[in-house]
């Protein structure tokens, strides 16, 4: 049964140059599973909201969207609101009450639901969700994958024939984020609801997704299978370095690619790699360590408590960062990652412990350290990116000449980022901390951030950078940790630490783990097959 139709629609801001949408068609049956892609600013954001009534965004639009045969502009309230779910990437922004029980309890309640009815879905979902050990905690006191999730209850509580989701693993821990994604495949197989899910994640969805829903700059270029999306996606430049390594790895080799099919699944990679190239012994050598000498940053045993009558956050931690390195801090939702970064800019105190920047208390030089946050529209003050740069449009990282007259708050995740981060250069900082800076990013934007971390910590300056994503830690750090139980530990090397991972690794290091070694990056995975090709006795020497 068709629960979705988009017959050619368009979509223009008002005050907009171009088109965000134009002639956008599509239909999603029920239970399946639709990967929406694409770049940043390709238009998910304005498709996904223009399918939910209450969150459509205001514009100039024409074309027919048709829930269940009947206009979505004519659908009466009730249907609206239960039938059509939606959850955000930022889950803090969702959670509407302070308890985990009456937050299941709220979309139920304003269906008109009878006290039974809803205490029944609140024991369904809580058990099909395996939450319900959560029932009686303040929503307050959750990690962010656990917020994420109750949000995803609370909206399939409401039984929903149509589930949207913008991003919903952005913010998520590796481990967090596969659970997410493997209860939004259960919904789909188990209660035949129909899920269209924004994301960048590829490697997980891609092998789970019937279809791919593929935007470039607000036109629908692939609404087709995975296999057959995967051959499209590999030659987008803003969505290449999202896609599997197998599928990467496959496209590079032309004869390869003749041979056998893109391998979606992480075991079809896996087969490809091993039948595929004589990879037998070989090894990359270990990268040289960048030497370093004067310490920028040094904590020890510094203890942290939001409320005295709960356990420390930070419970003795303990780290030296070199002047000129990058430090990249990887941990599960909740742990203290983004609250450590707070201690060391000085917006936190610490009850215990010692902090010195560049030799100096902290208090004396906290005007040396800049602070780029998850969340980074909040660093913003004015009403157009010209305000934000004090009327000058090239930095060092990037020409904002077209974005200028725009409000800041318009601009796409990518571009956000980048001015943040022009700003917190500007202001002379020498010990750059951010705080998930490729999070919801496409391949290109990501590139580019990583580009500019390396490029800062090339100019002298100290970069700690907290984050879940493994790739841009292999990339750019000079030294990883992971923190839990409220202390650092794991240091080392990025190939060091990544090699032995079992979840906080890179997908590279488990694709290779037995087969090679000392591969944690696509760039060195890609290396050490180069050569390496072996199909019917024949090698590729490219």
């Amino acid at each position: 049964m068709e629960v979705i139709r988009v017959e050619n629609f368009t979509f223009k801001y008002r005050n907009a140059s171009v088109k965000t949408l134009d002639n956008t068609s599509f239909s999603a049956h029920e239970g399946e599973l639709v990967l929406l892609c694409g770049g940043t600013a390709s238009g998910k954001t304005t498709l996904l909201r223009s399918l939910k009534p209450e969150i459509a965004p205001n514009g100039v639009k024409s074309g027919k969207i048709l829930f269940c045969g009947t206009e979505l502009s004519s659908l009466d309230k009730h249907s609206s609101a239960g039938d059509i779910g939606f959850v955000m990437q930022r889950p803090e922004n969702q959670i509407v009450t302070d308890r985990v029980r009456s937050e299941l309890a709220f979309g139920c309640e304003n269906l008109s639901l009878s006290r039974d009815e809803i205490q029944r879905r609140i024991a369904e979902v809580s058990a099909f969700f395996n939450i319900s050990g959560l029932l009686g905690c303040s929503t307050d006191t959750l990690s962010g994958g656990q917020l994420q999730m109750l949000c995803l209850a609370s909206v399939i509580a409401m039984k929903p024939r149509l589930l949207l989701l913008d991003e919903p693993t952005a913010q998520l821990d590796p481990i967090a984020a596969g659970e997410f994604i493997r209860n939004l495949y259960r919904i789909t197989r188990e209660l035949g609801v129909t899920v269209i899910v924004a994301e960048h994640r590829f490697t997980e969805l891609l092998p789970l997704s019937d279809r791919v829903l593929f935007l470039e700059k607000g036109d629908l270029t692939e609404f087709d299978s995975p296999s057959s999306a995967a051959e499209t996606l590999v030659q987008s430049a803003c969505l290449r370095e999202n896609l599997p390594c197998g599928i990467r790895l496959h496209a590079e080799h032309e004869l390869l690619s003749k041979a056998v099919k893109p391998p979606l699944k992480f075991s079809d990679s896996r087969k490809m790699l091993s039948e595929n190239f004589d990879l037998k012994g070989r090894s990359l050598p270990k990268p040289n360590e960048r030497c370093f000498s004067e310490t920028a940053i040094h904590l020890k045993n510094i203890r942290f408590v939001y409320d005295k009558k709960s356990h420390d956050i930070i419970s003795g931690a303990s780290l030296d960062i070199k002047r000129g390195e990058c430090f990249a801090l990887l941990g599960s939702n909740g742990s203290g990652k983004s609250t450590l970064l707070s201690v060391i800019s000085g917006i936190k105190k610490p009850y215990l412990g010692t902090i010195e920047i560049l030799g100096q208390p902290l208090k004396k030089v906290r005007d040396k350290i800049g602070l780029l946050p998850q969340d980074v529209r909040c660093t913003f003050l004015y009403d157009s990116v010209r305000e934000e740069l004090g009327g000058d449009a090239i930095t060092d990282f990037y020409d904002f000449t077209p974005l200028l007259n725009m409000h800041p708050f318009d601009l796409s995740g990518g571009q956000a980022q980048l001015l943040g981060l022009a700003k917190l250069m500007r202001c002379g900082a020498e010990i750059v901390l951010l705080d998930e800076p490729t999070k919801g990013l496409d391949g290109s934007f990501k590139q580019r951030i990583i580009g500019i971390i390396r490029q800062i910590s090339q100019l002298g300056k100290t970069v700690v950078i907290v984050t879940h994503d493994t790739e841009l830690a292999a990339e750019t750090a000079d030294r990883c940790g992971i923190f839990f139980d409220g202390e650092i530990m794991s240091v080392a090397a990025p190939q060091e630490l990544f090699a032995d991972g079992l979840f906080f690794t890179t997908e590279a290091a488990r694709l290779s783990r037995g087969i090679c070694s000392n591969v944690v990056t696509y760039d060195q995975l890609s290396e050490i097959c180069c050569g390496a090709l072996s199909i019917g006795g024949d090698s590729d020497e490219r």
